[in-house]
C-alpha cells in the first residue's frame, strides 16, 4: 500500500527515506527491487502540458519552453496563432460537453414521475373508459391529465392497511369523498396534483394518508436519526391550519403505533412560538414538517432545516398564498430541493397563477375539479342583506338569534373583529375573537373553547376560512362582503358540511365594489339562489344578461359574463399595491 502511494503520488524520495530510516525492517530483495523501480521511474505529465509539447510543431528556445510549462496559461499568449486557437477550442468544447451533461441530468431528474410501491388492484385496472367515466361523472369529478389512475370508490381498494380504516372509522369517515375517490390514487401512483375542490370535501386527507404511508415505508427500511428529514413537507398560510392538519397526522400516526408501527417524528414550524423550541425538536429527526413559509425560511437559511432528502411536497390552500403575491417565498423554498419530488397543490378555488404552478412546479401533472355547484354549494342557503353602515351591529345580533350555535362571524379588517366582539360581550353572549394581533396562545385557545363547543360564537378575519375544518357550523355570517368572489366561496364553505345544510348571510352596503356585487349576482344565478331585487337592479355592464345561456370565464371560472369583462380581472387592474392591501387585514400569515 505504501509503495502504490508514493508511486502514484510523485513522491518517490519519501521510499529512500524510509529506506535509511527503517532499513533494518526491509529485506535485500525489497530493497533491490525499489532501487530497480526507481532507475525506471517515469514523472507523471499532466495533460496540459502534454498537449502543449504535443501540439506545438515550432522550435522554442529552452528557457521560453520551460517557462510556458511551468507557468501554464500565464505565458500561454507567446504561443503561435494556431496552436492557441487549437487549445482554447478544445477547451471550450470540454466545457460545453459538461455543461451538456449537467443540464441533461438535471431535466431527466425532474421530469420523471416519481416511483412509488403502490399498485391499485388488478381488477380496477381491467375497468374499461367507458366504466371509469360513469364513476367520474356520478362524483361530479373532472380530470385533466396523461395517464390518469382511474378512480377508487373504496379505502379498501386504495389498498389502505386496516389499521388506517380503523383511525377513519373511529372519525365517523367510512367512505371517501369525491375529490378522494379520485385524488388518492394519483398522489399513492407518485403523480403530481393540482386539486381543487370546495371547503370541507376532505382535501386534507389526500395528502396526509399518502405521506403518513410513504414516511412509514422509508422508517421501516431505514430509521431516521437525528439532524435526518424531513421527507415530506406540507406548507400553509396561517398557524391555525398548521397546527389542525398537525394534530390529524399525530392522530393516525399514535394509532399506527399502537398497532405496532414505528412512531413517526413530525414538527411543526410556525410563528408565535420559541424558534429555540422548534430548532430542538427538528433536530431530533423528521418525517412530515408542517409549516408556514416565513418561520421554514428562517430556518432553512439558518442550515436548520436540509430539504435534500425531501421527496414529498404539498402545497394547501395555493389560492390564498397566490393571490397575496408570495410567489418569491414559494420560489425559495422549492429552490432548496436538490432532487426529485411530489408536488402536491391543493386549493378551493382556480389558483390566479395556475399556469406558472404547471410550467415551473409540476411534472406532468393531473388536475382534478369537483364541480362547486354540484355538490357542497347547493346545501347552503345564501341570503344577501342590503344595511347601513349604522345598523350593522343591530342587524348581526337579529341574524345571530335566527339559528342555533355555533355561529360563524368574519369581518375584513381586524378592528371590525374587535369592536364585534366588544359589542357581543355586552350583549351577554358567549363569543371568542380571532385575528392576526393575537398571541398564538390566545389564538390557539379561542379555537379550542369554539371547537368544543364552550362558546356559541366565533368572530375572526378571513384568517379563519384558510382550510380550518369546523364541521358543526350552522351560520355563517359575513359581516362586510370580502374583495373577491373566491374569499366569499371560501367564508361561506365553513357551514353546510356533512350533508347538513347551512345558512349564510352577507351585509352590504351602498359603498361596495360595484365588481364585487356583479360576481356575486353571477355566482347566486350558477347555484340558482334567491337574487335581491337590489343586485337584479344593477346594471349590466359586464356582460351578464340572465336571458341567454351563462358562459364560463375562463379567468375567474365563474359563469354569466366573458374573460374581456371579467370583474376580477378588471378589478385586478385596479388594484392597490401589495402592502397597502395587507395592512389592517389577515391577508395571510407567512410573516408571523
Amino acid at each position: 500500500i505504501y509503495y502504490c502511494c508514493c508511486f502514484y503520488g510523485n513522491i518517490f524520495p519519501c521510499i529512500t527515506l524510509y529506506q535509511k530510516e527503517n532499513l533494518h525492517d526491509l529485506s535485500l530483495d525489497t530493497i533491490q527491487e525499489f532501487e530497480k523501480i526507481a532507475e525506471n521511474y517515469e514523472p507523471y505529465v499532466p495533460l496540459k502540458k502534454r498537449k502543449i509539447k504535443g501540439q506545438s510543431n515550432h522550435d522554442f528556445s529552452p528557457n521560453l519552453q520551460n517557462a510556458i510549462i511551468t507557468s501554464g496559461v500565464k505565458y500561454i499568449g507567446c504561443l503561435p496563432v494556431p496552436t492557441t486557437k487549437v487549445e482554447f477550442s478544445e477547451k471550450k468544447k470540454n466545457n460545453e460537453c459538461k455543461k451538456g451533461d449537467d443540464v441533461k441530468f438535471y431535466v431527466q431528474l425532474f421530469k420523471d414521475v416519481l416511483k412509488t410501491s403502490w399498485k391499485p388492484p388488478k381488477y380496477c385496472l381491467e375497468l374499461g373508459p367507458d366504466k371509469i367515466k360513469i364513476i367520474r361523472e356520478k362524483f361530479n369529478i373532472k380530470v385533466e391529465g396523461w395517464d390518469i389512475p382511474c378512480p377508487l370508490t373504496s379505502y379498501k381498494e386504495m389498498k389502505l392497511h386496516r389499521l388506517l380504516i380503523k383511525s377513519l372509522k373511529r372519525k365517523n369517515i367510512k367512505a371517501p369523498t369525491p375529490i378522494q375517490i379520485q385524488g388518492l390514487p394519483v398522489v399513492l401512483s407518485g403523480r403530481d396534483i393540482i386539486a381543487i375542490s370546495f371547503t370541507g370535501s376532505g382535501k386534507t386527507l389526500v395528502f396526509v394518508l399518502p405521506m403518513i404511508i410513504f414516511s412509514l415505508e422509508q422508517e421501516i427500511k431505514m430509521p431516521f436519526k437525528n439532524n435526518e428529514g424531513p421527507f415530506a413537507l406540507i406548507l400553509v398560510p396561517s398557524r391555525e391550519l398548521a397546527r389542525q392538519i398537525y394534530d390529524n397526522i399525530e392522530y393516525f400516526c399514535k394509532y399506527l403505533s399502537d398497532g405496532g408501527f414505528p412512531l413517526l417524528k413530525n414538527h411543526l414550524c410556525i410563528g408565535g412560538v420559541p424558534l429555540r423550541e422548534q430548532i430542538e425538536s427538528v433536530r431530533k429527526g423528521c418525517h412530515i414538517l408542517i409549516a408556514t413559509p416565513g418561520r421554514l425560511i428562517d430556518l432553512i437559511n439558518k442550515n436548520i432545516v436540509d430539504l435534500s432528502i425531501c421527496r414529498m411536497l404539498c402545497i394547501d390552500e395555493a389560492d390564498r398564498m397566490f393571490d397575496a403575491g408570495f410567489d418569491l417565498e414559494l420560489k425559495t423554498i422549492i429552490d432548496c430541493f436538490k432532487f426529485q419530488r411530489q408536488t402536491m397543490v391543493f386549493s378551493s378555488t382556480i389558483p390566479s397563477k395556475i399556469n406558472d404552478i404547471i410550467d415551473q412546479v409540476l411534472v406532468k401533472p393531473i388536475i382534478i375539479t369537483i364541480e362547486k355547484g354540484s355538490t357542497n354549494s347547493l346545501n347552503i342557503i345564501q341570503e344577501i342583506e342590503l344595511v347601513s353602515d349604522e345598523s350593522k351591529l343591530q342587524n348581526l345580533l337579529r341574524c345571530i338569534r335566527r339559528t342555533p350555535p355555533p355561529v360563524l362571524i368574519f369581518a375584513y379588517k381586524k378592528i371590525d373583529v374587535d369592536n364585534i366582539f366588544e359589542y357581543l360581550k355586552s350583549k351577554e353572549v358567549d363569543v371568542v375573537a380571532i385575528h392576526g394581533d393575537n398571541s398564538q396562545q390566545d389564538r390557539q385557545k379561542s379555537l379550542v373553547s369554539f371547537m368544543e363547543g364552550s362558546v356559541d360564537i366565533m368572530v375572526a378575519t378571513d384568517i379563519a376560512s384558510k382550510g380550518l375544518d369546523f364541521p358543526l357550523i350552522k351560520h355563517v355570517i359575513n359581516y362586510d362582503i370580502p374583495s373577491e368572489i373566491n374569499a366569499y366561496i371560501r367564508r361561506i364553505g365553513q357551514t353546510g358540511r356533512g350533508g347538513r345544510t347551512g345558512l349564510s348571510t352577507t351585509f352590504v352596503t351602498k359603498s361596495c365594489d360595484e365588481t364585487i356585487l356583479l360576481e356575486l349576482r353571477n355566482l347566486l344565478v350558477e347555484l340558482k339562489q334567491k337574487i335581491p331585487q337590489f343586485l337584479l337592479d344593477l346594471k349590466f355592464e359586464s356582460g351578464f344578461n340572465p336571458s341567454k345561456p351563462l358562459h364560463q370565464c375562463l379567468e375567474c371560472g365563474l359563469k354569466g359574463h366573458f374573460e374581456s369583462n371579467c370583474p376580477k380581472l378588471d378589478r385586478k387592474n385596479r388594484s392597490a399595491p401589495k402592502s397597502d392591501c395587507v395592512s389592517g387585514t389577515d391577508l395571510v400569515d407567512w410573516h408571523l
